[in-house]
């Protein structure tokens, strides 16, 4: 408990510090979020939230790896994932400055999460397309939640609460920071930006496939498919309405004869939003019924 609370103090400490520098660096770099057709927010809002978390995210793991004595695999294993965590930001970062394109980005996103989990496994097997699958589902269902002012970060801070999702006190400090200066109306408000939710969402991909249920002696399809609908359900638990959301709106512009990475104003907190409802209150509503299963989960399956 006490290292859990030293934890999160740092994390609120550390962001707190690094906020001023890097919202200077956005400035000077055209990292912002202008306003446009889709856009909930009015004026120029820098997009650092997530650099500030993923710059955190490694130093800690460095400090923590280099003070811990760890297997050499392990040590593998936890350079790998800072190092996708690294390239999840950058892609994100350059889509915040210039529009990447949605096929472009999704292919890194294989790339990346393919690579990952061959060298976590320390083998190549036919079932990883499903771990692939799951960790595409997290990555992109966070990011297209982040429409609203505090929505991801609302939905990361009932993770951070929570049993299921096993995330750091750290990131608990870090997250309440920064949805405090989400949602705020005056100069010093955030975003998190692209390469925020999605670095966000590779840790939170990689936290929720958790090391025990996708590492084995044996790799063979039937062990590795009763792993993934564990991870599976983990993973409804957690991210229950942006997976719904997404798979709703891509599955209408099908039916539209459009392209399912279309950008629109269907999703689900757009439309609230249009309805009247306010960004505080569509955050709230979402947030609370995604908190929902995340409380089933924590009481009857952790």
């Amino acid at each position: 408990m006490v290292n859990y609370l030293s934890l999160f103090l740092i994390g609120i400490l550390a962001t707190l510090l690094m906020l001023p520098m890097f919202r200077e660096i956005a400035l000077s770099t055209g990292m912002v979020s202008n306003e446009n057709s889709r856009s909930s927010h009015t004026g120029s809002v820098p997009n650092i939230g997530g650099m500030v978390m993923t710059v955190y995210a490694i130093v800690h793991i460095l400090h923590w790896s280099t003070h811990t004595e760890l297997p050499f695999w392990d040590m593998i294993r936890i350079n790998m994932s800072m190092i996708c965590v690294l390239v999840m930001a950058i892609v994100g970062m350059i889509d915040d400055v210039r529009d990447m394109s949605a096929l472009v980005k999704l292919i890194i996103e294989i790339v990346v999460c393919s690579a990952y989990l061959i060298v976590v496994s320390g083998s190549v097997n036919v079932s990883m397309i499903v771990g692939v699958l799951i960790m595409l589902t997290i990555i992109n269902s966070y990011n297209l939640i982040d429409g609203i002012d505090g929505l991801a970060l609302g939905i990361l801070l009932t993770l951070s609460l929570s049993r299921v999702a096993c995330l750091s006190g750290s990131i608990l400090g870090i997250t309440i920071v920064l949805l405090v200066f989400n949602m705020i109306q005056d100069k010093w408000k955030i975003f998190l930006g692209d390469g925020g939710t999605l670095s966000i969402g590779f840790l939170l991909a990689v936290s929720l496939l958790r090391m025990d249920f996708i590492v084995s002696d044996s790799c063979e399809f039937g062990e590795w498919t009763m792993k993934y609908v564990d991870i599976s359900l983990r993973m409804l638990c957690c991210l229950s309405l942006p997976i719904i959301d997404m798979s709703r709106v891509a599955l209408v512009r099908i039916i539209n004869h459009e392209s399912p990475f279309k950008a629109d104003r269907r999703h689900l907190h757009h439309i609230l939003i249009d309805k009247g409802l306010p960004h505080w209150g569509a955050t709230l509503l979402i947030v609370m019924l995604n908190a929902i299963p995340i409380v089933v989960y924590d009481i009857y399956c952790t």
